[in-house]
């Protein structure tokens, strides 16, 4: 399930948020996980042709996975840690501040994934793989800058851009597809609640570069 909210009582301004909820209840369950990373969000209409896709080529390979809802496919950009009870609110503040500043410095652009393949971990995530990640790295780095200039520490990450499509089939060699193609438009900051299946929107800014 995929929900927005905020933080804030109201979204600084200059950070493209679109349609800001009521701000999150200060007190939170004090052992809630919070996964906070950065990521790319198909559209609606994206999103459901790259569930179908899946599913279609799912059926051809014999995978036989459980399927990921097509509102909760994305591809983690940059991850921002597990976090225990209440996010800190300053924290959450300096990340919108680096996500407006990454998506104001990149134009939308378009991702083909052309393989599908086994990624690896107990759970046997299927996933889609693009053989062209140049855009995505771009965005990457854009975006580890303008963390390092809000003040963020920044570990660099070597990333392997995927999209999971499914989790828990048997397992495949990497294999190529007729490519299937989707438009970049946001990059968006997502607070993933472990064992909820939920997905909340932190910030959402549009690619203007």
């Amino acid at each position: 399930m995929l929900r927005q909210c905020s933080l804030f009582d109201e979204p600084p301004g200059g950070l493209g948020v679109l349609s800001p909820e009521p701000p999150l209840p200060a007190a939170d369950a004090p052992d809630r996980l919070h996964s906070v990373f950065y990521g790319l969000l198909p559209q609606r209409s994206d999103a459901a042709g790259l569930h179908a896709r899946g599913r279609q080529v799912e059926d051809g390979v014999g995978f036989a996975g459980s399927a990921v809802d097509a509102d909760r496919l994305h591809v983690t950009l940059h991850a921002l840690g597990v976090h225990v009870g209440a996010l800190p609110r300053d924290e959450v503040d300096r990340w919108r501040r680096a996500g407006a500043a990454a998506a104001s410095r990149r134009p939308p652009f378009d991702v083909v994934f052309d393989h599908v393949a086994t990624f690896g971990g107990r759970d046997n995530p299927w996933v889609f793989t693009s053989s062209d990640e140049a855009d995505i790295h771009a965005l990457h780095e854009a975006l580890g800058i303008a963390l390092a200039n809000t003040g963020e520490r920044v570990a660099r990450q070597r990333i392997a851009p995927h999209m999971t499509i499914s989790w828990r089939g048997r397992r495949i060699a990497t294999t190529a597809i007729e490519p299937v193609r989707w438009c970049v438009h946001e990059l968006v900051l997502i607070d993933s609640l472990h064992g909820e299946h939920e997905h909340e929107i932190l910030g959402r800014w549009g690619l203007s570069g």
